[in-house]
């Protein structure tokens, strides 16, 4: 029964099955409101504890009338899944279980998908990635830096370098990290510049992702003195996910991580893309030939003042706040990130619609995520 009324949320269908992901308009407006308004029926029809929530707050559904609306969503603390297990349909209806690589405190969130919010986020990533160039059907190499995910099943990282090997059919997949003799995970850095040389050698196309802090940690912090340069031109692609982790104090500007893989590499610096999800909320976000990221049609991103929750103009930072209705298994249609940001009007590549800029982080160790941090970095 609850997988079928998954499946029908027809409104919510309707969103993600939309071609374009990048475009925007009233029409398309109106069909994000609508599903919107049909997944905070959903959610509070079938999860008592966001019910609860939701009527303390005053918040109905049929407040959300228009794409004004959707900010008086009431938004979710991402922290709260780490220490609550949210459902909104049986755990026996779930076909996927992820968590989190886990905080400095060793907290870490699970993300729940029924078959439907499975296929409907699949179907999202594979349309935005389409959009921006990255799915192909010629034989890559893809050298991953992360957990092999015959190791590590259940971590949300190792699935999801996984899952995007699917955009292009593999060749060979050399993982960088896998567990040694202990039984303990190790970068496994004698094989990497190996496996550059073989690629280069075969002349496949390269597919070169993974958590940037690993990648960063094996091509740099070991000082090599003889990593060469490569010339893969066009050929490799570079795409990170996952931030810097428990290597905050190590992290480099954004621009520097593009100039030095653009440069170790021999590829243009479009080729070297960021993307962007969370556990807390997984719809997908992949950077634009100007590294920029723009918000897709089937969700919304608003800056909110740390103290109040208000939703902040364009430009001014705040605590990011992701909306999308795809999930049915759990309430996370509104999630107040530990993310700072700026959400812009447009972006630089010409495409319409607005983008958000990642500036901080509220959540790492000397930072404990909450409003006050949050209030305390942005100044």
């Amino acid at each position: 029964m609850t997988k079928k009324i998954s499946s029908e949320l027809n409104a919510i269908n309707e969103l993600v099955n939309l071609d374009q992901p990048l475009e925007h308009s009233d029409t398309r407006d109106k069909i994000f409101t609508n599903a919107m308004r049909e997944a905070a029926e959903f959610q509070i029809e079938y999860q008592p504890a966001y019910a609860a929530y939701c009527k303390m707050l005053g918040f109905f559904p049929k407040m959300l009338r228009s794409i004004t609306d959707i900010p008086k969503t009431p938004p979710i603390i991402a922290n709260v899944f780490k220490r609550h297990k949210l459902l909104t349909l049986p755990e026996e209806d779930m076909v996927l279980h992820l968590q989190s690589s886990g905080t400095t405190r060793g907290e870490r969130s699970h993300f729940f998908v029924d078959d439907a919010s499975l296929v409907r986020l699949q179907k999202m990533l594979e349309t935005l990635f389409q959009t921006l160039g990255y799915i192909s059907d010629e034989p890559t190499n893809y050298l991953i830096f992360t957990y092999d995910p015959e190791e590590a099943s259940d971590l949300g990282t190792a699935w999801t370098y996984k899952n995007l090997r699917r955009f292009a059919p593999a060749n060979r997949v050399v993982y960088a990290i896998k567990k040694n003799f202990k039984g303990e995970f190790e970068f496994r850095k004698d094989i990497v510049l190996q496996t550059l040389e073989e690629f280069k050698k075969e002349g496949l196309n390269i597919r070169i992702m993974g958590i940037p802090s690993f990648m960063y940690e094996i091509f740099h912090e070991q000082e090599w003195k003889d990593i060469p340069k490569f010339n893969f031109g066009d050929k490799a692609k570079v795409i990170t996910g996952g931030g810097w982790k428990s290597y905050a104090e190590k992290e480099i500007p954004k621009e520097k991580f593009i100039h030095y893989f653009s440069d170790l590499l021999g590829i243009p610096q479009q080729n070297v893309r960021d993307t962007f999800g969370s556990i807390e909320h997984a719809a997908p976000y992949l950077e634009c030939e100007l590294h920029e990221f723009h918000i897709p049609t089937y969700s919304r991103v608003y800056a909110r003042d740390p103290k109040t929750l208000m939703i902040l103009p364009y430009g001014v930072p705040g605590l990011l706040n992701f909306v999308s209705p795809y999930l049915a298994s759990m309430p996370t249609i509104s999630i107040l990130s530990m993310d700072t940001g700026i959400v812009e009007e447009s972006g630089n590549c010409g495409r319409k619609g607005p983008i958000f800029r990642l500036t901080g982080r509220a959540g790492i160790t000397k930072h404990i995520g909450c409003a006050i941090t949050a209030s305390q970095m942005l100044g």
